[in-house]
């Protein structure tokens, strides 16, 4: 941890504001969340949070991976030496763009927000013949899209289950270029329920 007077001189002399980062104290605090995690826990570290190439970094050496949601993110995440395949591209602002420069780069992992989501994926990594493992976010909260707060036609906070039991099979039979690796629960705690 940094200590007061040390963190008093650095505000002295960079002025304030100032994010300061204790790397070797962010790689204690990883392993010591990794003692706690079954052996075979995959920990990954949202960029979104503190897109930071040296921090990502010291994460990547304590054992965790990275989570990506933007091009952005993906060249930080590349900085900070993590390897593309298995780095998650996730996220409900992911474009085409944003998924085609992703695969170009190595990344094969994608968790998509909504059927619409995952047919997009699935054109473009046919279109780049790049492979693609993709996972769906299903919500099981039982809101409603426009209770979430995005629009009725599709929820960027997971499909219906209902979607994904009724004809769900076939739907994801049809698409091309991606392989279906799981599903992503969104639990929507943060959506307050009626009282």
């Amino acid at each position: 941890m940094i200590n007061h007077s040390f963190g008093r001189e650095l505000l002295e002399h960079y002025g304030s504001p100032l994010y300061v980062y204790d790397l070797d104290e962010a790689e204690r605090r990883a392993e010591a969340l990794f003692e706690l995690l079954p052996k075979r826990s995959k920990l990954l570290y949202a960029l979104k949070a503190n897109p930071v190439a040296d921090l990502s970094a010291a994460l990547r050496t304590a054992g965790c991976r990275v989570e990506i949601a933007s091009t952005a993110e993906l060249k930080i995440a590349l900085e900070a030496g993590c390897v593309p395949n298995e780095i998650l591209c996730s996220g409900p602002g992911k474009t085409a763009g944003i998924v085609r420069e992703a695969l170009l780069a190595g990344v094969t992992h994608f968790s998509c927000d909504s059927w619409h989501d995952l047919e997009r994926l699935a054109a473009v990594a046919s279109a780049a013949k790049k492979p693609a493992s993709a996972l769906l976010r299903i919500h099981l909260s039982g809101a409603t899209a426009a209770a979430a707060g995005v629009g009725a036609m599709q929820s960027h906070f997971g499909a219906d289950p209902a979607e994904l039991l009724n004809g769900g099979a076939t739907r994801l039979a049809e698409l091309r270029g991606i392989e279906m690796a799981g599903i992503h629960v969104y639990s929507g705690t943060q959506i307050q329920s009626p009282e």
